[in-house]
């Protein structure tokens, strides 16, 4: 039996608040505060990293290219010499020296040009069929000098300089023939952008093989089939949440969508069965009540959905059913209180892409062969990667022409936009589980996971693996590392756990209950209605913005971007919040004015939509890194700003209250970092989480009772510091 005790916690970024509550007395026998520093910045770490490698990596060339040269007994170091491109010149036209020789293919070397990666788009030089040295001594003739001009040159070109080179020293020094071959190697070497660093020689915990094992996997499988690589991203995708031994599929997985096609449809139920065409499209479900539609139905709607090329399901229910949405209940609602279906939109979307083009569709119906390349447009940054691994992929046998790669590209760039190249929260194999289970027993995934126990291999496994030999029972946080990605929630879960264990070893039990302050509001009826009343606005105001955009421009111009540039323009009723100056649409849409950050991004590190707003250039550089009322309060201008502010009617309460922030724009930036309410939020579920894990371990494996979790909504705290009049300072101290 655990003790009658219960830990309460309050995660931070930097902080863990935490009280021991004497669940007998209801009083608090002992608390405090656990402090640590703040994570670095993952992408400023992860920069710096990135600029380290790419020096290495250019010493290393250099090193083996001078290596190369003194095999043939060339000199084995290189040296500074202003009129290197004067001998790059000379060098493919007649016989230079062997210390130029050195120098000049140590500086291709470097100094490589650009190598093709994605989908980026580069303005090359235009070498007019002039090798670049040639083109540079032209330059540096006329101007005087060729460098720091910020003229991009094609790795490909720069390579035909390096080749004609030694074409031509070659008849002076017959021995560079033994290594031309290799130095062209070395050249050319350049990492995949699904390497990442290490090698099978050099195992590394950010690199592809972090393990002998994985190392000996690995050439298991490259002996079987030469063209096997192992994918440094494979590593970087989420593990499913019931599989923890498998990566999440994408989200416009086949199977994906069909998942969500029969949630969607599975739930609905008919209420007026006296319009139906056939009475056995449907069944009485005996537990619910209700009537249901059949398997063979299902599969109707599913095979109308796939061969379709636009879905409407009102159409839909009439033609296969004769019934309309009004016969059905148990559909999802959208922001606008529309009903909302999944019915494979995005295989439509290929499937129509496709035919549009009147490309072989044979890889279509072949759902495997689909799934990976869906993988490839989901993993790859951009089509010349994605086709290099579609081509080497054993599993589609299917060759694609140059019509055929341009539209995966097409493809590509439209999923991207529509921002779903992103992973399901499942496998591809549980998802296949799922949906064999779903159509079984006619349920949703939540009702088979129930009923099925899909949790019950992951819940034996935690369990079986939880202890890392340790006598006294601990919370464990080996598996942090496998679950989280980000550095910061990483910290402050090690550090709860830590916190759990120490009061645990002090009290020599463990806790009937762990209770942890939660981000979220209590969301009663009301704050339900409030907040689908404000998507439903905000949803209205994006439609009119699109369809101005539209109607103005055409479709091309309606992008994210500019439909969120539209509607904050539309907020403020076309003028300048600061300076009240007319704007016009055309000035939006040709970026004559500016989207800012209405309390300052540096110090709020606020990017929300309810931080944003139009305004004109001139008011957006004079505003610079002041709030509103410190840059209009200076001119006198702010208390007919107030005004203004305080008429708009299509802005959210937070926005206005961001326009009329008047406090201590300082006090607000330390409040923001000590805390980050999304990483906070994130630990807070992981926490619970967590302890699921040990409480499986306390179960299964020691028969021990479980730890019940509690998480109370931060405004339930709010309301008790309110009753017992305990105001909450941020700034006062680390016990606020």
């Amino acid at each position: 039996m655990n003790e009658d005790y219960t830990i309460g916690l309050d995660l931070g970024i930097n902080n863990v608040g935490w009280s021991i509550v004497n669940n007998n007395t209801q009083t608090i026998e002992k608390c405090g505060v656990r402090l640590f520093p703040i994570s670095n910045d993952a992408s400023t770490r992860r920069s710096t990293r990135n600029v380290r490698r790419r020096l290495k990596r250019k010493d290393t060339r250099i090193k083996d290219t001078l290596e190369l040269f003194k095999k043939i007994g060339f000199p084995g170091q290189k040296t500074i010499d202003e009129k290197l491109i004067t001998k790059r010149y000379k060098g493919i036209k007649e016989q230079i020296e062997k210390q130029d020789i050195v120098n000049i293919i140590c500086y291709l070397t470097t100094h490589r040009g650009y190598i093709p990666f994605g989908d980026e788009e580069v303005n090359f030089v235009d070498l007019k069929d002039k090798l670049p040295c040639e083109y540079y001594y032209d330059l540096y003739i006329k101007i005087g000098k060729y460098r720091a001009l910020n003229q991009i040159v094609k790795n490909s070109d720069l390579e035909k300089e390096l080749i004609k080179l030694l074409d031509v020293q070659e008849k002076y020094y017959p021995e560079l023939k033994n290594i031309q071959e290799d130095l062209l190697r070395v050249f050319k070497r350049k990492r995949k952008f699904w390497e990442g660093p290490g090698s099978t020689n050099s195992i590394t915990p950010y690199g592809r093989f972090k393990t002998p094992e994985e190392v000996a996997t690995y050439l298991a499988q490259k002996e079987k089939n030469p063209n096997y690589e192992k994918y440094l991203f494979e590593d970087l995708i989420g593990n499913c949440e019931i599989d923890i031994h498998e990566k999440r599929a994408p989200k416009v997985n086949f199977y994906a969508e069909k998942f969500n096609f029969l949630n969607d449809f599975i739930n609905l139920s008919v209420n007026h069965v006296e319009n139906l065409i056939n009475q056995d499209t449907v069944f009485l479900d005996a537990q619910a009540k209700k009537y249901k539609f059949t398997n063979e139905s299902i599969e109707l709607m599913f095979q109308y959905c796939l061969s379709s090329e636009k879905v409407n399901v009102n159409s839909m229910l009439k033609s296969l059913f004769g019934l309309t949405i009004k016969d059905i209940e148990g559909y999802r609602i959208d922001k606008s209180q529309k009903p909302e279906f999944s019915t494979m939109n995005y295989y439509r979307y290929i499937s129509k892409t496709w035919k549009e083009h009147k490309l072989d569709d044979e890889w279509l119906i072949d759902i495997p062969a689909y799934n990976r390349v869906i993988y490839y447009l989901t993993v790859a940054p951009g089509i010349v990667e994605i086709l290099k691994m579609i081509e080497s992929d054993e599993e589609i046998n299917y060759s694609f022409s140059d019509e055929a790669k341009q539209t995966l590209k097409e493809i590509q760039t439209k999923l991207k936009k529509d921002n779903v190249l992103n992973y399901h929260s499942l496998s591809e194999k549980v998802l296949v589980r799922a949906i064999k289970d779903m159509m079984k027993y006619q349920m949703n995934f939540m009702q088979v996971r129930k009923k099925l126990d899909y949790d019950k291999e992951t819940r034996e496994y935690f369990a079986k693996n939880y202890n890392d030999g340790s006598t006294k029972v601990h919370m464990n946080s080996k598996f942090i590392d496998d679950i989280i990605a980000s550095p910061q929630v990483k910290k402050t879960l090690r550090q709860s756990i830590k916190v759990i264990n120490a009061i645990i070893d002090e009290k020599g039990k463990l806790p009937k209950v762990i209770a942890i302050e939660s981000t979220k509001e209590m969301n009663g009826k009301d704050k339900r209605l409030e907040l689908q009343r404000d998507q439903a606005k905000n949803e209205k105001l994006r439609t009119k913005a699109r369809e101005q955009i539209s109607n103005s421009y055409s479709d091309d111009f309606a992008t994210e971007k500019n439909i969120e540039k539209v509607t904050l323009w539309k907020e403020i009723n076309g003028q300048c919040p600061y300076c009240n100056k007319p704007i016009s649409l055309d000035d939006v849409m040709h970026e004559v004015v500016q989207v800012e950050h209405i309390l300052p991004f540096s110090k709020s590190c606020d990017d929300s939509y309810d931080n944003k707003t139009i305004s004109c250039v001139k008011c957006n550089s004079d505003k610079g890194n002041k709030t509103p009322y410190q840059y209009l309060n200076t001119q006198n201008n702010y208390e007919d700003y107030k005004r203004r502010i305080k008429t708009l009617k299509n802005i959210s309460d937070q926005k206005r209250l961001n326009f009329l922030y008047e406090e201590d724009i300082d006090k607000y930036h330390k409040r923001f970092f000590n805390r980050n309410l999304r990483d906070t939020a994130y630990a807070t579920k992981e926490l619970v989480h967590q302890i699921q894990m040990f409480n499986s371990y306390l179960d299964i494996t020691l028969n021990k009772d479980k730890i019940l979790t509690l998480s109370v909504p931060g405004q339930l705290t709010a309301n008790v510091r309110k009753h017992q009049n305990l105001p909450k300072d941020r700034d006062d101290g680390k016990y606020h």
